[in-house]
């Protein structure tokens, strides 16, 4: 068997051995690969290293940057794609090609060609010439073949340089950044007095240095990181040492300010407060240094490629044994929305609460999270939980959000819209339970104070789990920004519900929904197949309700003028039209026009009139009893037109006869409402 053969039937072998083939992540699924690479080019299995990618040439260059080769430097490198060719050619590939680790003498490139797994391209240098040995193995494939001097001629590119912090205490003990001070003075210090002192030492005169400053950010990237939390670092200004004091805390700097600065994001971000990069710690760190100190813009597919939407949550900054601080998201606060409030709408039933929340404040479903309160909501569901994540045959415990810290998180990285956080029937639920230690956060401020804008929580809490969701970093306080709201609904009817203490009623806006009919949508649509209008209906109802002192509360047991939709006034004629009354089609209609009775004299007899039903309502109709629910409904839906009032007391079914306006023959036409 030929070379080439073996080449290709080893790698067909891996595609059925292992499972995910090719992109099987098991270190030792190339072995028996590297000794035929090795055979066809004569380098030794030691200096070979393998990967696999899609045909994108940046997966490749992913690849080819990672893991093995940041740790040791190989004389070659085998890529292998599985497409016919690689998309974007190979030439991009000779900044990898260099002395030091991350970097390669030759690249060779394995492609799949009318089913053959075969070499397609060979990028090799002057210390490294192997087309020749390529070539011979593959006497009968079209090889592309580049060659390149490697990346070290290149004698103004910087291959090290210092990175420094410039956070630290003031005199005062307040967080500081002293880089307009250090950059004005030309001068750096090291902070700390028992640290860093013998890095510090070994600082030259001459060599490069920049200030950076590292902080998290999940929104507004210029990359898919799916919603990962993602380290960055920006670059403040550059420099030269120009001396060192030798006392392990000063050095003197010619400082140059990046104005704009630059923003590096994700892998190559350094947390320490001084950190020396080196070109030969490989192409991540290369890449950084070239983006500082020269015109290299940063490859992005290496930050594509760590947080996709596999990985953990991870940030990309690099552990640091001492460390500066990390500093939150970069956003302009100057441009956040203000005016945040906290607002309880409370009426009768039907009253318009919700209509109201999508007319008057937002209808826009990507700044609203909806909910419900019920007497199981908990502040688990509310803020968010721990739970337990499968994950690889594992399970992990992760903090999953509850839809208060989604809000928050969205209101907080997009400050320049509003965002409301509706909360339905509030009093259905324990609220102070289900607010817990976010009770403390209603408390807003009314004018612009200490940096913060009206409407921000006024007291900050500590809550780690929030912190680290919304931040990125746990040991922020939490405040509710000032382009949050929260809404809230309340039946003021409502029986055997949650009280409201007024300790947290006093932190809400309380606006009280009225019960009225003006510029109403339907208000003149008839009661079915009648000449009484539903307007007239509840205004005759709601002043019945009004007059009788044994209704507890009677104000809050009216109608509200919204308590039905159009389609419960609807009267639908298929049900005298169609003789089968076994058909689907009959029993449809005929469900319809029971719609009205079924919830507005439901919510009479069980309610509103529950202790006046002798004095309200008929005691007998067409020789049936009128002592239940049932028969009431039947009396009303059986008779036609204007007879259906008589299960009414007579002076109220006169009323609502009489009752204005009356209802529009013409409004029959369905329109929007509540």
């Amino acid at each position: 068997m030929s070379l080439a053969d073996e080449f290709n039937a080893e790698i067909k072998s891996i595609e059925t051995r292992f499972t995910g083939g090719l992109s099987n992540t098991s270190t030792k699924k190339f072995d028996e690969l590297v000794k035929i690479v090795s055979k066809i080019t004569d380098i030794d299995q030691e200096e070979i290293y393998i990967t696999a990618a899609t045909s994108r040439a940046s997966n490749l260059w992913n690849r080819l940057a990672q893991g093995k080769p940041l740790t040791q430097h190989f004389s070659l490198a085998l890529g292998i794609i599985d497409a016919s060719d690689l998309q974007g050619g190979i030439s991009s590939a000779s900044r990898f090609i260099g002395s030091g680790v991350g970097h390669y003498d030759a690249i060779i490139l394995a492609v799949k060609r009318n089913e053959l797994w075969t070499i397609g391209t060979v990028l090799d240098s002057d210390k490294l010439e192997i087309y020749d040995k390529i070539a011979e193995a593959f006497p009968d494939v079209t090889i592309t073949h580049e060659h390149t001097n490697g990346t070290d001629s290149n004698t103004d590119e910087v291959s090290f340089a210092w990175y420094v912090g410039t956070t630290g205490n003031d005199e005062n003990g307040q967080w500081h950044d002293f880089s307009e001070e250090y950059i004005n003075d030309g001068v750096w210090e090291n902070g700390w007095d028992d640290k860093f002192i013998d890095v510090v030492n070994s600082i030259q005169i001459g060599d490069h240095i920049a200030i950076k400053s590292t902080f998290t950010q999940k929104r507004n990237l210029p990359f898919n990181n799916h919603e990962k939390t993602v380290g960055a670092m920006r670059i403040k200004a550059i420099g030269v040492v120009t001396g060192n004091s030798g006392d392990g805390k000063h050095i003197q700097v010619d400082w140059t300010r990046l104005d704009p600065f630059k923003t590096w994001y994700g892998p190559g971000t350094l947390r320490e407060t001084i950190h020396g990069v080196s070109a030969d710690e490989g192409m991540v760190k290369k890449q950084l240094l070239g983006f500082t100190f020269g015109d290299e813009e940063q490859d992005y597919s290496l930050c594509e490629e760590k947080y996709n939407d596999e990985t953990d949550e991870v940030t990309g900054v690099d552990d640091a044994t001492y460390g500066s601080k990390v500093e939150e998201e970069s956003i302009d606060e100057t441009k956040r929305e203000k005016g945040g409030e906290n607002v309880l709408l409370y009426g009768v039933p039907g009253s318009g609460k919700s209509w109201t929340i999508a007319k008057e404040y937002c209808d826009d479903e990507d700044r609203i999270e909806r909910l419900v309160f019920h007497p199981d909501y908990m502040y688990s569901d509310f803020v968010g939980q721990i739970l337990p994540v499968p994950k690889e045959g594992k399970v992990e415990y992760k903090f999953v959000p509850g839809p208060f810290t989604k809000i928050l998180d969205k209101a907080y990285h997009d400050p320049v819209n509003p965002y409301y956080l509706i909360i339905e029937e509030i009093n259905r639920g324990n609220a102070p339970a289900i607010f817990g230690d976010i009770f403390q956060l209603l408390d807003r401020i009314s004018k612009d104070k200490d940096g913060y804008k009206e409407g921000t929580s006024e007291y900050p809490i500590t809550n780690e789990n929030i912190a680290k969701e919304v931040y990125g970093n746990k040991d922020k306080k939490v405040r509710i920004p000032s382009n949050l709201s929260i809404i809230g609904t309340m039946n003021t009817s409502d029986q055997n519900v949650f009280t409201l203490d007024n300790a947290f009623q006093r932190r809400w806006n309380m606006r009280l929904m009225r019960n009225s009919f003006a510029n109403h949508p339907y208000a003149t649509k008839g009661v079915l197949d009648t000449t009484v209008s539903w307007q007239g209906f509840c205004e005759v109802i709601n002043a019945e309700i009004l007059r009788r002192d044994s209704v507890a509360s009677s104000e809050d047991k009216r109608l509200g003028a919204y308590f039905v939709a159009l389609n419960d006034l609807m009267w639908h004629k298929e049900e005298d039209q169609i003789s089968d009354k076994e058909s689907k089609e009959y029993i449809k209609a005929k469900h319809k026009n029971a719609r009205f009775a079924e919830k507005v004299l439901k919510y009479l007899w069980d309610d509103a009139f529950k202790f006046d039903r002798p004095d309200v309502f008929v005691t007998s109709k067409d020789g049936k009893d009128v002592s239940s629910l049932e028969v009431l409904v039947e009396c009303f839906s059986s008779a036609r037109g204007d007879e259906r009032f008589e299960i009414f007391e007579e002076t109220i079914k006169e009323a609502l006869l009489e009752a204005m306006p009356k209802a529009d023959p013409e409004d029959s036409k369905e329109k929007s409402g509540h």
